[in-house]
């Protein structure tokens, strides 16, 4: 897994995508963009993804064509507690998952965006 600081670079690059790529777990047509993609590859957060995806099921989630997923980390050293909240994008809470460990490996987490069937990174938008 590549360190933190070299994650952050090349997230930067990502200003938009060239192509989709096909996430289709638990049937739910989902695509992501190149940004996604490598950050899925390279920051082992394929997990994130399911969680996001799975939320589908969720009404309140589904009617929803823009959602904004945030991902906090505990910023205790002893600590990988995390927290997944996706919201619609002001501020109105649609679902939140916590867990206990992670090794994701941005130590601020991460925000996505995911437009009716598409995740992207913030820069993609």
């Amino acid at each position: 897994m590549l360190k933190e600081a070299e994650i952050v670079n090349e997230l930067a690059h990502f200003t938009g995508t060239q192509q989709y790529w096909s996430y289709n777990q638990f049937g739910s047509g989902t695509k992501l963009t190149d940004g996604v993609h490598w950050l899925a590859e390279n920051a082992g957060c394929h997990w994130l993804l399911d969680i996001i995806v799975s939320t589908i099921t969720i009404e309140k989630v589904r009617k929803e064509p823009f959602r904004s997923v945030t991902l906090t980390l505990s910023e205790a050293e002893d600590d990988a507690s995390w927290k997944v909240v996706i919201d619609d994008g002001d501020g109105n809470l649609l679902y939140e998952q916590e867990g206990d460990f992670t090794d994701f490996p941005l130590s601020s987490g991460i925000k996505l965006y995911w437009i009716d069937d598409v995740i992207l990174l913030t820069s993609e938008y």
